[in-house]
């Protein structure tokens, strides 16, 4: 008998007997509305009786793979989610014997389901491919928060079995911890946090001895080590650590081992970690020079994240430049407080810039404000915040870049203000720039009503935009992505004296131990870092 016919819809859909768009590996309407996707119809067709599907490895990797999927029915994003994937398709045999049955996937093995697990936690299925832009150039949205990087991870994953078998720990590892937080499980935390030791012990030794593994080997496991410091929380020094570690080695290749490949897909997705950790540890970076913002995008169009990047990437190391004026508490060299104003006044003109192109670029909005639902569910800390107004976007991509593009421009301008009274102070009624990074007067702001008003709605930008962020369908890609523009709004309006600000305050507070509460807890030692403001 020959092939059955396609299916229309998947289970649920034809349930609720609604529309379905077949997407691979779930149906969109299950994965915005939060249901249990139970897969696509399956219709019979006539096998070889012989016909059998892999059996998953034994051992102990096998009890792993049996507790992530515990309670769980088997979904179609665990069957394949490369961008490459087809989907099963019967298969013709000669043979005489036959028997009636489902179509079935191929089991995955304990490491598959685990891979799997990563991928379906950081990498939004229907964005995951190609999507336009402004120009209508087509890009891979490797550019993404925690993005389609990890959809590389079953291929990588083969290699590194056959070769040293680091990555194949360090995806252990962040699987294993991705599984016990969504399960509240500790024995798979304390697992978890065994296989990063032995993984850390691993790639020592293997940069030492400088033999086995490739580059891109040692980058996708530091990667997998770093998130899992993430879910992990032990500390934020071992989130830096890793950053820093897999910066150095991008800067020890150059930009030219970046242009093509898997090389480049990973430093897309590793730019913005980097470009973050420089920022808020206010050093600059390599990343801002010309060779390092065009040499690896040579062959191809960037993202609107990208280009993103690229109008913030001198803000590192202008950070520097003024915490290094600060520190010489003078006031009289205003040639250099000019050219360092000068500086930050031409990224504030890229970011609009960058802004006001992608805006035009669009048929349409790139956000929109909804209303805060007049219901029970109504968060009342919401309310007391003044938050009666949310955004939604047209998807995370879009919400990752915007959230980013606010906290920037708040960056930027919160120095330009700090920098004006040294190069006229008489025109300056708040504190010397000599002074605290803080105001130690609460009846004062640091900063001059105009530019206090705007970095108000940016923060406030910031903050509308985190329940989209937050929903139960963006996993845990969308609320890992709020961690750095979160504390830049909370830095503002910490030392914002007004008392719808210290609403808000309290309000981004809390959303803090909501995310360690979501299977996050590096989140509660951002609040505790050295001022972004």
């Amino acid at each position: 008998m020959g092939e059955g016919t396609k299916a229309k819809r998947c289970n649920t859909c034809a349930k609720r007997k609604i529309a379905c768009d077949l997407k691979d590996p779930a149906c969109s309407q299950c994965l915005l509305t939060g249901r249990e996707f139970p897969g696509y119809h399956q219709p019979h067709v006539f096998l070889h009786q012989a016909f059998g599907t892999p059996s998953a490895k034994s051992g102990k990797q096998k009890v792993v793979a049996s507790r992530v999927s515990r309670g769980k029915s088997q979904k179609a994003g665990l069957q394949k989610a490369s961008s490459s994937t087809t989907g099963h398709r019967p298969i013709h045999h000669r043979a005489v014997k036959y028997t009636i049955s489902n179509i079935a996937a191929p089991a995955l093995s304990a490491d598959g389901l685990l891979v799997q697990l990563i991928i379906g936690n950081f990498a939004s299925s229907h964005e995951i491919g190609l999507v336009h832009i402004g120009d209508n150039s087509l890009v891979s949205l490797n550019s993404r928060m925690c993005g389609a990087w990890v959809t590389l991870l079953p291929e990588l994953f083969a290699k590194s079995a056959t070769r040293t078998g680091l990555l194949c720990i360090g995806a252990r590892a962040l699987g294993t911890a991705i599984s016990g937080r969504l399960e509240k499980d500790e024995s798979l935390i304390a697992e978890s946090l065994d296989l990063v030791c032995r993984g850390l012990r691993a790639l020592r030794e293997l940069l030492i001895s400088q033999e086995g593994a490739s580059d891109v080997e040692v980058l996708s496991a530091s990667m997998c080590l770093k998130i899992t410091e993430v879910l992990l929380g032990t500390s934020h020094n071992g989130w830096s650590v890793h950053i820093h570690g897999i910066a150095e080695l991008i800067k020890d290749r150059g930009p030219c081992n970046f242009v093509i490949g898997t090389a480049h897909q990973l430093f897309a997705s590793f730019r913005i970690f980097l470009l973050l950790e420089y920022m808020q540890k206010r050093k600059s970076t390599f990343l801002a020079s010309p060779e390092w913002l065009k040499v690896p995008f040579c062959n191809r169009s960037k993202s609107s994240m990208q280009t993103l990047l690229d109008a913030a990437s001198p803000l590192p190391g202008l950070l520097e430049k003024v915490d290094k004026f600060r520190a010489s508490q003078s006031v009289i060299e205003d040639s250099t407080a000019h050219e360092i104003h000068l500086e930050l006044n031409a990224v504030v003109k890229d970011l609009r810039k960058w802004e006001t192109d992608l805006t035009s670029a669009l048929e349409g909005s790139l956000w929109w404000p909804v209303s805060s639902p007049s219901s029970e569910n109504t968060n009342s800390v919401d309310e007391e915040a003044g938050f009666t107004i949310f955004y939604q976007f047209a998807n995370i991509l879009t919400a990752n870049t915007m959230c980013h593009y606010w906290a920037f421009l708040a960056i930027a301008l919160s120095e330009i203000s700090l920098l004006e009274p040294c190069i006229q102070p008489s025109l300056w009624p708040y504190e010397s720039f000599s002074g605290p990074r803080l105001a130690t007067d609460p009846s004062h702001c640091r900063f001059p009503p105009s530019t206090q008003n705007e970095l108000s709605t940016l923060s406030s930008n910031i903050c509308a935009s985190m329940r989209y962020h937050m929903h139960p369908s963006q996993k845990l890609y969308g609320p890992a992505s709020t961690f750095f523009p979160l504390w830049i709004a909370l830095q503002f309006f910490e030392q914002d004296p007004s008392p719808q600000s210290k609403r808000k305050e309290l309000w981004c507070r809390s959303l803090f131990r909501e995310l360690e509460e979501r299977g996050l807890p590096l989140a509660k030692h951002l609040p505790g870092c050295r001022p972004g403001l």
